[in-house]
């Protein structure tokens, strides 16, 4: 049989419990609280879908608080209607973040439109500075076959390699906004056919 020390089991149980704890949606403070339509209003805000309405209900079980669904799902209706905006969409594509598709369809269209638009904005720019870099690239290669030295030379690799990631991580962007375009399309042509 194998001892395990007790500090070691002690600090394992720990982490667990704390790991357990951590997927709790709501604090004890916040489920006492109550204040359901603030925090449907506040999911519904951030995109959440209203489905977390049953998570939140499980961790406030624990502190025997029951959930005011009427109140959550009004507050909830109220945020989304903040969340599924064209320049929300826009915001969201610009920077590459994905999204849960919460959007009713009479707002989901407008939200879907503008997340292309500001997917189509970080494309032009991921690729203008692809570009850019990429000839830098060009640059640094030509320049180190011509390097006398081996100072300079050691130097110009440098650049490269830093260059060569860069390029790599562009790239990387570049292929994730095709996948978050195609992605878009297909929710956008389910918008339309139903």
């Amino acid at each position: 049989m194998v001892k395990v020390p007790r500090l070691s089991l002690f600090l394992f149980s720990l982490s667990i419990i704390f790991a357990l704890s951590s997927c709790s949606t709501l604090s004890k403070k916040q489920c006492l609280r109550g204040d359901w339509r603030v925090i449907g209003y506040s999911d519904g805000e951030r995109g959440y879908p209203m489905s977390r309405l049953y998570d939140h209900n499980r961790a406030c079980q624990e502190y025997n608080v029951l959930v005011n669904e009427k109140n959550y799902e009004e507050g909830w209706w109220k945020g989304i209607g903040k969340y599924c905006v064209p320049s929300n969409g826009f915001e969201k594509g610009e920077q590459l973040k994905d999204f849960n598709n919460v959007c009713p369809r009479e707002m989901g269209r407008g939200f879907l439109n503008g997340y292309m638009e500001g997917l189509e904005t970080a494309l032009h720019n991921i690729t203008w500075e692809y570009r850019e870099e990429k000839e830098k690239y060009r640059i640094f290669s030509r320049r180190i076959m011509r390097a006398d030295d081996k100072q300079q030379r050691e130097k110009l690799e440098k650049k490269i390699k830093k260059l060569e990631k860069k390029l790599e991580a562009l790239e990387g962007q570049i292929k994730k906004i095709q996948r978050l375009k195609s992605k878009t399309r297909v929710r956008q042509l389910s918008i339309i056919s139903h």
